[in-house]
């Protein structure tokens, strides 16, 4: 029993030590209620509370506030908030400024309820100065108003000048195009208004990255359509890929049939940089395929993979590095080398994150992960973007890596065949697991492919033991009797050749599905 005692009794004298000599003002002041005044005494003081207050410890217990501190305003703020802490029971705070050593300081004073049987006896106080750290955030702030208002600036300052130059170079064109000045010259300009579009394009890039870094990056969060994203993307970059001669598709739309929550405009500035890199980094003739699977933590991940050169294992670490230019800074490619960057702090704003892999020779594949919206009341934002593909009831799985061949399959099925989702795979390693993972009715394979031919897939397919391995046609250039033959002895339904029969084709799918 004495052991317990003098055990308790030296825990409380090691507490009692480790706050006497904390830099940092404690006390507690009992609760004196004298009819309809209320006194607060002292109970205990630290050596920093007689520090703060100018006079010894013992000056300072069993005396009140008002004896203690002598200035009735201060007192009567202290008295304020004691109160609210007794009549709520829990931890009040308050940030004040009073002279400390000649200088005026600021603190944030914390008063807390020290109770017995839920009971409120006592009231603790304690200050920390913030001084320091109130005028660190104020010279930010400033700095953050000084850089703000720089960009405004410099926006402004690049920008009429560039006026000037891509407005005078329009009407030129315009002249040229009326037959006022020969080719060399029309050439002329138009070296003229791309280059002013590239300059506006670097000056757009710095001044973004700039205001992000300055703390403006400011987002509208909310439900968005996925498929209205998709849309819009498409809309501006198929254009561009199609002078390229790059195909952009889709794997499958039904997987962009989600909402995200997110801001729009700046998900697809993040999904215009992934999209436009993939097609300048990309070979003649490639492909840039989009695709989207859920992953955990309520997430979705959008990906976007491109048949290029890759990145070289000593270059991606410095991927998301200002001015990074995959190490082709001195070639044809145009940019900044700012767009990953800008991207990868505009998705990380909106709770999200953003990652790739690569392998030289073989293409990259970047990607971004963005939280799910709640998935009641939403449904209206897909509209229109959804109706048409709504009406699919069946699936067919195209391997083909011919960009043009792609685009009129989309064309076929969405005017002759509209009951039929069209799921897309480049080459035959991504056709092998979209067919394990979907199962579609149809499967239509192109015979010459990067990588494995789409008759090795079909034979892979069968020694799977592929439930609808019945369900492959050929279609390919591959056209001689031998190919034929071989093709349809391998296995495949039917065996079509390019130039394509639309209506044959149509009526095999057909045949197939029913």
């Amino acid at each position: 029993m004495n052991y317990q005692l003098n055990k308790d009794k030296f825990h409380r004298g090691f507490l009692s030590s480790i706050i006497e000599h904390l830099p940092i003002p404690v006390a507690i002041l009992s609760i004196n209620q004298q009819g309809d005044e209320t006194r607060y005494v002292y109970e205990f003081a630290n050596a920093a509370v007689a520090k703060l207050n100018g006079k010894p410890v013992s000056q300072h217990l069993g005396h009140t506030l008002e004896e203690v501190l002598g200035n009735h305003e201060v007192v009567a703020g202290i008295k304020a908030n004691f109160k609210i802490v007794i009549e709520s029971g829990e931890t009040s705070n308050r940030t004040i400024d009073i002279p400390i050593d000649g200088q005026m300081r600021r603190l944030i004073e914390y008063h807390f309820p020290i109770s017995q049987q839920g009971k409120v006896l006592a009231v603790g106080a304690t200050l920390i100065d913030i001084t320091e750290l109130s005028d660190a955030l104020k010279e930010a702030q400033q700095a953050n108003q000084a850089k703000s208002d720089f960009l405004s600036q410099m926006s402004h300052e690049l920008r009429t000048p560039m006026n000037a130059i891509m407005g005078f170079a329009q009407l030129l064109r315009n002249q040229g195009k009326r037959g006022a000045f020969n080719e060399k010259h029309q050439g002329s300009i138009g070296h003229i208004l791309n280059s002013g579009k590239h300059l506006l394009g670097i000056i757009d890039d710095i001044l973004d990255l700039s205001g992000i870094e300055a703390g403006r990056l400011n987002l509208e969060i909310e439900p968005v359509s996925l498929t209205k994203v998709l849309h819009e993307t498409r809309q501006i970059m198929d254009g561009i890929a199609s002078k390229n001669d790059i195909a952009i598709l889709v794997q499958d739309s039904l997987q962009f049939q989600k909402v995200i929550q997110a801001d729009e405009r700046r998900m697809i500035q993040v999904l215009l940089n992934l999209v436009s890199n993939a097609i300048k980094y990309n070979r003649v003739g490639g492909t840039v395929l989009l695709f989207c699977q859920a992953i955990e933590g309520n997430k979705l991940r959008i990906s976007v993979q491109d048949s290029g050169l890759g990145i070289s294992a000593s270059q991606q670490p410095n991927m998301f590095q200002p001015f990074e230019r995959l190490g082709r800074s001195n070639g044809p490619v145009a940019g900044t080398g700012i767009g990953l960057l800008i991207s990868k702090k505009i998705i990380e704003a909106m709770n999200g994150a953003i990652a790739f892999k690569s392998e030289e020779g073989k293409g990259s594949c970047f990607w971004v992960d963005i939280p799910l919206a709640e998935s009641s009341g939403n449904e209206a934002l897909q509209g229109e973007y959804t109706q048409a593909s709504n009406q699919a009831t069946k699936t067919l799985l195209y391997v083909e890596d011919n960009p043009c061949d792609i685009q009129l399959m989309e064309l076929i099925l969405e005017r002759e065949l509209p009951d039929f989702r069209l799921i897309l795979a480049p080459n035959a390693e991504l056709g092998l697991e979209q067919a394990l993972n979907h199962t579609p009715d149809v499967i239509i394979l192109d015979i010459r492919l990067p990588g494995m031919s789409g008759l090795e897939l079909l034979l892979k397919l069968k020694s799977l033991n592929y439930s609808k391995q019945d369900k492959i046609i050929a279609l390919t250039a591959e056209a001689t009797r031998s190919d034929k033959k071989a093709g349809l002895e391998a296995g495949f339904h039917a065996y079509l050749t390019k130039p394509l029969d639309i209506e044959n084709l149509v009526s095999t799918i057909n045949h197939l599905a029913s």
